[in-house]
């Protein structure tokens, strides 16, 4: 793992498999983008749901304390959570959620903080 920075926040992350977010990354990532993104793109028009493949069978531990992550489910991307420590994306999954949080009106109109968001 190497980390990168993504929108100003620091990521742990394999080139091959995914990324690993801290406690909270994810809802610092989301809300970086939505502070610097124009309220509309021309992109937005052609923009439709992205919804990554899911493995329900796999398992993963959590890399922090080791305990089975659970499946969560966020803008229609599945993904590996431990409530304590942080969250695991698969490859393209990030791109998935940040793609899909452009078609609610309410990310994009910079809307207040999302309080559901902020337990990612």
């Amino acid at each position: 793992m190497s980390t990168i920075d993504y929108l100003g926040v620091e990521l742990d992350a394999c080139e091959s498999h995914g990324v690993w977010l801290d406690q909270s990354e994810l809802l610092s990532v989301t809300e970086n983008e939505r502070h610097n993104a124009s309220s509309f793109q021309l992109a937005d028009l052609w923009r439709t749901q992205q919804r990554p493949p899911v493995d329900e069978e796999r398992v993963l531990s959590c890399p922090k304390c080791t305990s089975p992550m659970r499946l969560q489910y966020y803008e229609a991307v599945h993904m590996d959570w431990c409530q304590g420590h942080g969250i695991w994306l698969d490859k393209g999954e990030l791109g998935a959620i940040m793609n899909n949080l452009r078609l609610n009106p309410l990310y994009t109109s910079k809307a207040a903080l999302r309080i559901w968001d902020n337990k990612y």
